[in-house]
């Protein structure tokens, strides 16, 4: 829920303002739920002592896709500052196809870790 906050905010922002100059989807603000779900997927994995090779390759993907989404951050920084050089729609659609596949593969993790027996005890 926290990831969510800055998405929220810039909706209802931009909700109270005449025109359309504040993007109601922003890169940076995806960019920053995605790193929050997969540190938070890195977080839940640590209290996890069995199924080591499982959580190994859960890690690496949570690892791997927050190099990602750094590599979208870097990018919406060189759009703000010369808009003319990116496809910023194309980027946009990118980001919230990595959204939504991050949301999968982190209700997979919970969902295999809320049937783990220690969930929740600790």
């Amino acid at each position: 829920m926290v990831g969510l906050i800055p998405i929220i905010i810039r909706i209802f922002i931009s909700s109270v303002f005449y025109d359309d100059s504040i993007n109601i989807i922003s890169i940076s603000d995806l960019v920053a739920f995605g790193l929050i779900l997969h540190i938070s997927t890195i977080n839940e994995l640590e209290h996890l002592a069995d199924d080591k090779d499982w959580k190994t390759v859960q890690n690496g993907i949570a690892l791997f896709l927050i190099v990602i989404y750094a590599t979208f951050f870097c990018l919406s920084i060189i759009i703000e500052s010369s808009a003319h050089v990116l496809n910023i729609e194309k980027i946009k659609y990118c980001t919230i196809v990595l959204v939504f596949a991050s949301i999968l593969i982190c209700l997979s993790v919970y969902d295999r870790l809320s049937k783990h027996e220690n969930f929740g005890q600790i």
